[in-house]
Formats: C-alpha cells, structure tokens, sequence
C-alpha cells in the first residue's frame, strides 16, 4: 500500500514539474505540496513499528535464556541485509532500465527520472 501511495503521488509530482518545464533537462522545482508523501510515510513507519517490535519479540520469547542477545543481535542483522538487499534492488533495476542507450528510471534529475515505475514495481 505504501509503495502504490508513493507511485501515485511521483505520478502526480511528475505531472506538475514537467508543467513547468520548456526544455528536456528541467531543472524547476515542482509545485506539489510535500504534505502529498505523509500517507506512504505513514504506512511505512507503521509496518516497520509493527514488524519490528514482532520480530524482536519473537527472538527472545523462543530463544533461551543465554542466548537472548545473540537473538537480539541476529534480529538487526536482518534488518541490516533487508538494506543491503534494497541496495541490490535499486543496483539491478539501474542496471536494466538504463540499456540499450535509454535511460533509466532512476536518474540525478528526479524530474527526467521515472521514479513511479519503480514504486509500482516495489
């Protein structure tokens, strides 16, 4: 939900800055108003609330009792490589959107970029 709420809203911040644009490499800022990011915002922050707190319970309700930090520490070490698997993903998707001499969906100017695309993939 909260990557189909960022899609829609990079949809809508598209539409508004190449409006403003006249040339192929705009540089203008667009006029959407910042407060259009608050509902994916808040759907991240709350399923990582929830996820997290879950998964930590997890490890040390079945963990036992020497091994309770060491479940600890394996629990934020997922989290570390669910960011290095993110990393990945963006590394990949920058790799094949941008071949053939066609750029990519994730470029320096966010307003040549097609950052929806990659939201509606997520």
């Amino acid at each position: 939900m909260a990557m189909l709420s960022a899609g829609v809203v990079e949809c809508f911040r598209l539409k508004y800055a190449r409006t403003n644009c006249v040339t192929t490499d705009c540089e203008s800022r667009s006029s959407l108003s910042i407060f259009w990011q608050v509902p994916q915002y808040v759907l991240i922050g709350a399923s990582e609330v929830f996820m997290y707190v879950g998964q930590l319970e997890f490890f040390n309700s079945q963990a036992p009792d020497g091994l309770k930090s060491f479940s600890s520490a394996l629990c934020m070490t997922s989290i570390s490589l669910r960011n290095y698997v993110s990393s990945l993903l963006v590394t990949i998707v920058i790799k094949f959107s941008s071949r053939d001499n066609i750029f990519g969906w994730i470029l320096g100017n966010l307003n040549n970029s097609r950052l929806d695309r990659f939201y509606f993939l997520l």
